[in-house]
Formats: C-alpha cells, structure tokens, sequence
C-alpha cells in the first residue's frame, strides 16, 4: 500500500479536495486516516448536544393522522397512496 501525507481543507459539504498533482488517483479506492488538531480552530457545525426543541414548539398530530403507530404492524389493507389521498383532501380542501 502507498502512502501520501497532504494537508487539505474539510469544506462544509464534508468534501476533501486532492490536490491536482494527485489527479492520477481520481476513481481509486483509498483508506483514509483522518488527524485533526487537538483543539479546533472553530466548529464547522453547532454542537448538536446544545440544540435542543422543545416539544411544545411542535405541531400536535391527529391521531387519526398518526402513521407512527402502523410501525411494525401488518400492512394497511387499502392502499397507501390512496390512503394519502385521502388524509390531504380533508386536509387541504
């Protein structure tokens, strides 16, 4: 296996950029071993484990509406999208 050292920005679509002396690897596999700073210059992205909704912020669902709790049961026995159908036209009349 070769090895190449470079250094390259991560952008933030999380893409890594080759430089163009190394355009002769482009559509090889690679195994990649990522080393970062010990101490991040700044964040590309918040802190996940700070952002925080709160549940009354969101929208109340008609039980009737509620397809979370066909997870896991037997198929529904009309058809979906006409089931769909139905639920948007009294929705949105």
């Amino acid at each position: 296996m070769q090895a190449i050292e470079i250094e390259a920005p991560i952008d933030l679509n999380g893409n890594i950029h080759l430089p163009e002396q190394y355009h002769h690897f482009y559509g090889r596999e690679a195994r990649f071993v990522i080393l970062l700073p010990d101490t991040p210059l700044q964040p590309a992205a918040p802190n996940l484990e700070t952002v925080q909704a709160s549940p009354s912020a969101w929208p109340e669902i008609d039980p009737a509406r509620d397809l979370a709790k066909f997870i896991g049961t037997e198929p529904i026995a009309e058809d979906g999208v006409a089931f769909q159908r139905h639920i948007r036209d009294t929705e949105w009349p």
